[in-house]
């Protein structure tokens, strides 16, 4: 049987490719919340579903440091 990462990796096959797995217990909170902002500096909240039984979200990536590097840099 597939391990849970390849199904979904399988379900968003057409849509997505899955960069690597995020784990929170305030996932759906996190959602909703990031859906409902809307401002420049903010990363908007392109899709979110639920393919296959997994909840999924997508935001665009940004190429750069993280925001730990930057705070450990610039405090």
């Amino acid at each position: 049987m597939n391990s849970p990462r390849e199904r979904l990796s399988a379900a968003l096959a057409d849509r997505y490719r899955l960069e690597r797995e995020l784990g929170a217990e305030r996932f759906i909170v996190e959602i909703k919340t990031t859906a409902a902002l809307q401002h420049p500096h903010i990363l908007p909240l392109f899709d979110s579903s639920t393919p296959d039984g997994f909840l999924f979200y997508v935001t665009p990536y940004i190429e750069g440091e993280t925001i730990r590097d930057k705070l450990n840099r610039e405090t």
